[in-house]
């Protein structure tokens, strides 16, 4: 048997290896649950994102709502334009739509990829009636025609 001061190191010994066992388990759940909780968080980052864009719907320009419906139209959900964002310039502010390109791409200033971000997509296909869309075809210098895309701003 244990007497006095040895028993108590025992105890003492055993309630910290019990705590740091404890600690341990609850260390191993915290990290098996990591990606379900980094999931939820972006579910609702996008959730959030989609309810912002549907909710700015009614203040966005006539030729926001255009470049919106020639995308929608043409099932496009990327774009090349000129680094500024051109007409696009406030959507790309606002973060409705996005530059994809990578970092170390190279790209041309006059022809930067952008995006419409997953959850803007799915507000304006929520919305599709919206954003209507005629398309309109211009006369080009060299005798055809072409329809002009709308986020393009005349280069002067």
């Amino acid at each position: 048997p244990l007497d006095g001061i040895f028993l108590q190191v025992v105890v003492i010994g055993g309630i910290i290896s019990g705590c740091l066992a404890i600690k341990a388990v609850i260390d191993a759940l915290w990290a098996a649950t990591a990606y379900p909780r980094a999931r939820f968080r972006q579910w609702r980052r996008d959730r959030a994102q989609t309810k912002r864009f549907i909710d700015y719907i009614p203040h966005l320009s006539e030729r926001e709502r255009l470049i919106f419906g020639y995308l929608l139209h043409h099932n496009q959900r990327t774009f090349t334009n000129v680094a500024d964002g051109g007409h696009a310039n406030m959507l790309l502010s606002l973060g409705f739509v996005g530059i994809i390109a990578k970092g170390g791409q190279t790209v041309d200033m006059w022809e930067v990829p952008f995006g419409v971000p997953d959850p803007v997509w799915k507000g304006l296909t929520e919305n599709r009636d919206k954003f209507p869309y005629t398309p309109k075809l211009e006369r080009s210098r060299h005798g055809g025609s072409h329809e002009p895309h709308p986020w393009r701003a005349p280069v002067i």
